[in-house]
């Protein structure tokens, strides 16, 4: 009983350290993509011609009316919104139970804030978000979370719930560890 206990403790802390590294390198990763799309935007102001920054103006120019609607149509959706309506919420929590490990599935609602930037202005277009991820506990430590994805579509987060239950459940705790 001893010896298993070890091992599991062993496995969920090896699985804790892979997450930490991952989550490092995906660090690195988006920084370095940002330096390199920044670099390929600065080559591209660079070299282009008189011509092509004057088309740029009037798109720019056009551009902006064109964020405006989608800034009013976005207000008249969450004009009505109380304080309470936007706070984050639970839809559903499942929870299953193996040896010492706890897996839990959720799907949430949440009022994200978000900004829409183009060159001409930005503009806010904030609105619900649906979240669905699964997290394992083990004795009380909880890893991050996996299987994340978000929807702005609340039919379509309830049928990844759905797969994400049944694709899940018939896997042992320890391969969904190992992935």
């Amino acid at each position: 009983m001893k010896k298993k206990k070890d091992d599991n403790e062993d496995l969920f802390l090896s699985f804790l350290i892979k997450e930490k590294e991952l989550n490092y390198i995906q660090q690195q990763h988006a920084q370095i993509e940002v330096k390199y799309m920044a670099k390929c935007f600065q080559d591209k102001e660079d070299n282009a011609t008189i011509a092509k920054k004057i088309i740029w103006s009037i798109r720019d120019f056009f551009m902006f009316f064109v964020m405006k609607y989608i800034e009013r149509k976005n207000n008249k959706k969450i004009k009505d919104l109380s304080a309470n309506d936007k706070k984050e919420k639970i839809l559903k929590h499942i929870q299953y139970k193996e040896i010492d490990f706890k897996t839990h599935y959720f799907l949430k609602r949440k009022f994200q804030n978000r900004t829409l930037v183009d060159d001409s202005c930005c503009v806010n277009i904030s609105n619900f978000e649906y979240i669905v991820y699964l997290n394992i506990e083990y004795n009380g430590t909880i890893t991050q979370k996996h299987y994340f994805k978000s929807f702005k579509n609340e039919q379509d987060a309830i049928e990844y719930f759905n797969q994400l239950l049944v694709d899940n459940k018939e896997k042992k705790l320890k391969n969904l560890l190992m992935n």
